[in-house]
């Protein structure tokens, strides 16, 4: 019996319900898509009532063009910051980045390699320096084979999709840690049941304490090399939770704030508000003035 589900809705108001069906876990999502992000509320809500979280990040990925080395290293960035500034996801756990379509053999090559090292970065720099998360790959059976077997990612889900490349392969071969089954509806939820494998029985999930959130990750002292630098746009400086217009605006920065520039994508700088090392978002460079 499935233990575990993934599901793109809140699962606050049938938590009980869950655990009375079998369930332990639940997969959710870190997203720029608010309908589906898993929120602070929620996570808060699992944590108390005992049951365990994965969480994969993912904004479409399913095609080719969605993936490159600077947009894996965005979503590393990203799902670095949600994680540990938002959720309190403890360090240690992982966190998963899906391939939602059958790549071939090139497009592994040209397109999602690229994508899992920029993973990697994103997570290091991020974190200032060693990545505090475990990488999980959600995809194919070939996906899921060539990404680990590759160094870039410790967890392997494989995708329900039972024609996509490889797959009764890597389900014989028993190299996955999780196994997608096919959708659901459990306590009126539209979900996926997913399996654990018994010989790995750890698949980077998470339990978190709600009394301590906040406490997970020690602060990390502010690199000697920062910069300061100040808003210098006369009606504020929006921030933002990824390098682009395409991520969500987390505050505005009003004119003559000092910020602490941690590092530059393109135009795009990520920035720390409190000198204390850990970023905060993300601002247009063009609109910071050093000091």
């Amino acid at each position: 019996m499935a233990t575990v589900l993934d599901t793109t809705w809140d699962c606050s108001r049938v938590i009980e319900c869950l655990k009375q069906s079998g369930y332990d876990t639940v997969v959710r999502y870190y997203s720029r898509s608010d309908w589906k992000r898993l929120s602070q509320a929620e996570a808060t809500a699992l944590g108390r009532a005992g049951m365990r979280l994965a969480v994969v990040y993912q904004n479409r990925q399913n095609q080719p063009a969605d993936f490159t080395a600077a947009a894996g290293e965005a979503a590393g960035r990203a799902a670095d910051d949600y994680a540990r500034n938002v959720i309190f996801q403890p360090a240690g756990s992982a966190i998963y980045f899906s391939v939602d379509f059958d790549a071939g053999a090139r497009e592994i090559e040209s397109n999602v390699i690229p994508f899992f090292q920029g993973v990697a970065r994103g997570l290091s720099t991020s974190a200032g320096g060693t990545a505090d998360y475990l990488v999980g790959v959600y995809g194919s059976g070939r996906v899921c084979r060539t990404i680990v077997d590759a160094g870039l990612a410790q967890f392997a889900w494989l995708a329900q999709s039972r024609g996509w490349s490889e797959y009764q392969n890597y389900l014989a071969g028993r190299q996955w840690h999780l196994k997608q089954n096919m959708p659901a509806t459990v306590c009126g939820l539209d979900c996926d049941p997913d399996e654990t494998n018994p010989d790995r029985p750890d698949f980077g999930s998470f339990l978190l304490d709600p009394d301590s959130m906040g406490q997970g990750i020690a602060p990390r002292p502010a690199p000697v090399t920062a910069a300061r630098f100040v808003v210098n746009a006369r009606g504020g400086l929006r921030l933002r939770s990824g390098p682009s217009t395409d991520f969500d605006v987390r505050s505005v920065l009003s004119a003559g704030t000092t910020v602490w520039l941690l590092s530059r994508t393109g135009e795009w700088a990520l920035v720390d508000l409190n000198g204390d090392g850990l970023a905060d978002g993300y601002c247009y460079a063009s609109f910071l003035r050093p000091l």
